[in-house]
């Protein structure tokens, strides 16, 4: 076995450090092996019943009918970090009616810690729809209440009104907040959210 490939195999060994703290599989060494090597492990990968986010990063390295196909059915499939890292690879290589549809239906299963809102809300930046938009709103303001924030936090970055997605200015913060409280303060946050979104989107992020 190559040097490569011995270090890259070391790397799929997963431990609570590793997976806590995101770190990937040794693409450097994936990228040394031969090309059947590479063909070899990224087809073991593929195998899996599900596909990791870091299974991801490496099968789209090679871009076959094979590799696309089963990225593919990832995003289709999972509602998980693998499955927001999938519809970001298929979506790369052209944006389709289809995607969008599977953009918002990952959105609508998210899960905080279990869904890569990070990775989607990329995405949704470089598709910046009207109907992505719409389905923001709607998650913002009757979708899961442990995800109102998130969304809404994100609809104010796509917007030009913060500079992160992540809703910590002092200013965002206590109206986010609202959006999960009594019915009354979910009006109140809604009102003040879309008085927000009414300005133009803006699309300069330098």
């Amino acid at each position: 076995m190559s040097d490569a490939r011995e270090r890259f195999r070391a790397s799929l060994a997963m431990d609570a450090d590793k997976w806590r703290d995101g770190t990937p599989y040794d693409l450097d060494a994936f990228d040394a092996m031969s090309a059947a090597q590479r063909q070899s492990e990224a087809s073991s990968l593929a195998a899996r019943g599900k596909l990791d986010w870091r299974d991801v990063d490496v099968i789209e390295r090679l871009d076959s009918p094979e590799f696309r196909d089963r990225l593919s059915r990832a995003a289709l499939q999972q509602d998980d970090h693998g499955g927001a890292a999938a519809l970001a690879a298929v979506a790369r290589h052209g944006w389709t009616a289809e995607w969008e549809a599977r953009l918002i239906g990952q959105f609508e299963a998210a899960r905080l810690m279990e869904t890569s809102l990070d990775r989607l809300f990329e995405l949704t930046e470089s598709h910046p729809t009207t109907g992505l938009r719409a389905a923001l709103e709607r998650l913002a303001f009757e979708g899961k209440p442990e995800t109102r924030y998130a969304f809404a936090a994100f609809l104010l970055y796509l917007h030009g009104h913060a500079d992160t997605w992540y809703g910590l200015e002092a200013e965002h913060r206590p109206h986010l907040l609202r959006l999960s409280g009594s019915p009354e303060e979910q009006m109140a946050a809604r009102d003040w959210l879309k008085a927000r979104l009414k300005a133009p989107l803006r699309t300069d992020r330098a």
